[in-house]
C-alpha cells in the first residue's frame, strides 16, 4: 500500500512539474513573441526576425510566430532571399494553423511581388473557403481586382502595370531616420512614409560595433536626394524608392559636422576622419584634407560661406575657447588671412566702383565682430551722423554691405550675429533688429513710430506731440511698442558702436594693412 501511495506521489510531483515546465515555457514563448511583435511595429525587421525565431525554437507548433517572422521577411529588403523565407514561413503557418487569414494575405503578398497574380489570387481563394475570418482576404482579392476566373496574359500585364503605377504615384513625403544601440551594436533603420502615411520603403544599415563616438548619422535631404553616414561611408537613397544612388567609402569620419553648397556639394568634417572632405552630388570627392590646421581640435560645426568654409572648434587644446578655421574652395587650402583685409581695402578705396560708396575721406571706421567668426564687420560712419552709416561684412568673395540711414545708430550682441539699429527725425522715427548670417543680412522684426503728418504735428494736453505706432505691420502702443522691441532684443547684453575709438580714413588703412 505504502508503494501505491509513493508511486501516486510521484506521478503527482511528476505532473506539477511538467505543468510548471509548460508554463515557464509559454510565459517564454510570449515574451519572445510579443517582443518580435514590437519591433515589426517599429520597423526594426532584423531584431523581429530573431525575436520571432526564439519563439519558434520554443514552440514551433504555434503557428502565430511563423507569421510574425514572415512578415518580417516581406517588409525587409525585397530581395529573392527574402521572399522565399517569407513564403515558406506562411505555408508553414497554414500546414499548422489552415484558418489563419494573415498567412493567407502575407503568401499571396509574396506571389504579387514575383509577378504571379493568378497564383496570388488562387491562394486568396483557398483562404476565403477555410479561414476563421476572410474580411482581409476579401479586401486584397478586390485590390488584385479579382474576376473569378484565372486572368488572361494581356489581363495580367495590364493589372501588373496598374499595380506598378499605383505604387510609383505615391510619393515620399518624410524620411524618418532611427538610430537603435543593442548589445553593443548600433545601427540605423531609415523609412519613407508616403502621403497616406505609410511606409514606401525602409532601409537598415549595417550593425556596427559602438564605440565613445556615433557612427550612424543622418546628414538630411537635399537636391534631389537623401544621405546620411555609415560608419564613415556616405550613402545617397533616392528619396522615393529608397533606392541607393551612390556610395562613397573614402570619408571615413564620424560624429560629423556638415552643410551644403546649392550646387548639390556636401562638405563634412568630424571628431574623426579627415579635417575637410568634399564630395559632389554625384558622390565624387573632390577634396580630402587630413590636416587643415594645427589648431583643429572638437570641430562642432561647418558653415559654407560661398568662397570658403568655416569650421568652428569647440575646445583647442590651449584651452582659448572657441575659434574658427577657414578653408578655401578654390584651393581647398586653409584661406589666406589676408583675403578679409584686402576686400575691405578695395571697398574703402571704392576700387570697385561701387555705387553705395560715397567718398569716404571724411567718415569714420571700426572694426567690429558682430557674427561668431574670426573676420571683423566693418563699420563706416559716413562723414556725419546726418549722413548715415553702412555695415560691411566679408563674405569669402567680396564685401557686403547694409546701408543705414540719416542719424543711423547701430548696437550688436558681439559674436552672435543679431544687431539693432535705429533712426529718423523730425518726428518720423524707426527700429529694426537684423541678423548677420551666412555673409547676408535679414531683417527679423521692424517697427515704426511718428507723428500721422510730421508737417502739421498734434499735441497732447501736456504739449507731448501725439504719435503713432507700429511693430512689424500691426498698430499699437507706445507701451506694447516698447514691449515688442525689448521681446526682439537685449539691449542690455549689446555693446554700442559709439563706444569704442573709431578710425579715419588712413588709419584705418593701416590697421588693415598689418
Amino acid at each position: 500500500m505504502k508503494k501505491i501511495v509513493a508511486v501516486f506521489t510521484a506521478l503527482a510531483l511528476l505532473l506539477s512539474l511538467c505543468a510548471w515546465f509548460a508554463q515557464q515555457a509559454q510565459a517564454t514563448w510570449e515574451e519572445q513573441y510579443d517582443l518580435g511583435i514590437r519591433y515589426l511595429s517599429e520597423g526594426n525587421y532584423e531584431e523581429a526576425i530573431i525575436a520571432f525565431s526564439a519563439a519558434i525554437e520554443i514552440n514551433p507548433k504555434r503557428a502565430s510566430a511563423y507569421v510574425g517572422r514572415g512578415d518580417a521577411y516581406a517588409r525587409s529588403e525585397d530581395t529573392a532571399a527574402n521572399r522565399a523565407s517569407a513564403k515558406a514561413d506562411y505555408q508553414k503557418a497554414i500546414e499548422l494553423d489552415e484558418t489563419l487569414e494573415e498567412a493567407y494575405v502575407g503568401l499571396a503578398d509574396v506571389y504579387v511581388r514575383q509577378g504571379d497574380l493568378n497564383k496570388a489570387k488562387e491562394i486568396l481563394q483557398e483562404g476565403a473557403d477555410r479561414a476563421e475570418s476572410s474580411g482581409k482576404i476579401k479586401e486584397k482579392l478586390e485590390e488584385l481586382g479579382r474576376t473569378g476566373q484565372p486572368d488572361q496574359p494581356d489581363q495580367l500585364a495590364r493589372s501588373e502595370q496598374t499595380d506598378r503605377s499605383t505604387h510609383e504615384s505615391q510619393r515620399v513625403e518624410d524620411i524618418r531616420f532611427s538610430r537603435f544601440e543593442e548589445q553593443g551594436k548600433e545601427y540605423a533603420v531609415i523609412t519613407g512614409i508616403n502621403s497616406t502615411g505609410g511606409v514606401q520603403w525602409t532601409y537598415r544599415t549595417m550593425r556596427s560595433d559602438m564605440t565613445e563616438l556615433t557612427h550612424m548619422e543622418e546628414i538630411g535631404r537635399t537636391n534631389g536626394l537623401y544621405y546620411f553616414n555609415e560608419r564613415g561611408t556616405i550613402v545617397a537613397l533616392d528619396p522615393d524608392s529608397g533606392e541607393v544612388v551612390w556610395k562613397n567609402e573614402e570619408f571615413g569620419g564620424c560624429s560629423i559636422s556638415f552643410d551644403f553648397a546649392p550646387n548639390g556639394d556636401l562638405f563634412l568634417c568630424g571628431y574623426y576622419g579627415p579635417d575637410f572632405f568634399r564630395v559632389d552630388a554625384n558622390g565624387k570627392t573632390i577634396k580630402r584634407i587630413q590636416k587643415v590646421d594645427e589648431r583643429y581640435f572638437w570641430p562642432s560645426e561647418l558653415w559654407y560661406r560661398g568662397g570658403y568654409v568655416e569650421i568652428t572648434m569647440g575646445g583647442p587644446p590651449d584651452g582659448d575657447g572657441d575659434h574658427i578655421v577657414t578653408v578655401s574652395l578654390e584651393e581647398n587650402t586653409q584661406a589666406d588671412a589676408s583675403a578679409w583685409r584686402q576686400a575691405y581695402l578695395r571697398y574703402i578705396r571704392n576700387e570697385d566702383a561701387n555705387p553705395y560708396v560715397a567718398e569716404l575721406l571724411d567718415s569714420q571706421f571700426q572694426l567690429i565682430y558682430v557674427d561668431g567668426d574670426d573676420i571683423p564687420e566693418l563699420w563706416v560712419c559716413c562723414s556725419n551722423i546726418a549722413a548715415g552709416a553702412l555695415i560691411c561684412t566679408f563674405d569669402g568673395e567680396g564685401v557686403n554691405d547694409m546701408f543705414i540711414s540719416e542719424y543711423g545708430n547701430l548696437k550688436y550682441i558681439e559674436g552672435s550675429g543679431q544687431f539693432y539699429t535705429d533712426g529718423g527725425h523730425m518726428d518720423v522715427y524707426w527700429d529694426g533688429i537684423y541678423m548677420l548670417r551666412n555673409g547676408q543680412f535679414i531683417e527679423l522684426s521692424h517697427g515704426n513710430f511718428g507723428a500721422e503728418d510730421n508737417a502739421n504735428v498734434q499735441y497732447d494736453e501736456n504739449g507731448e506731440p501725439v504719435y503713432v505706432y507700429n511693430w512689424d505691420g500691426r498698430d499699437m502702443t507706445e507701451q506694447e511698442y516698447e514691449a515688442e522691441l525689448a521681446k526682439a532684443f537685449d539691449v542690455f547684453a549689446a555693446r554700442d558702436v559709439f563706444d569704442s575709438p573709431m578710425y579715419d580714413y588712413y588709419q584705418i588703412q593701416q590697421v588693415l594693412s598689418e
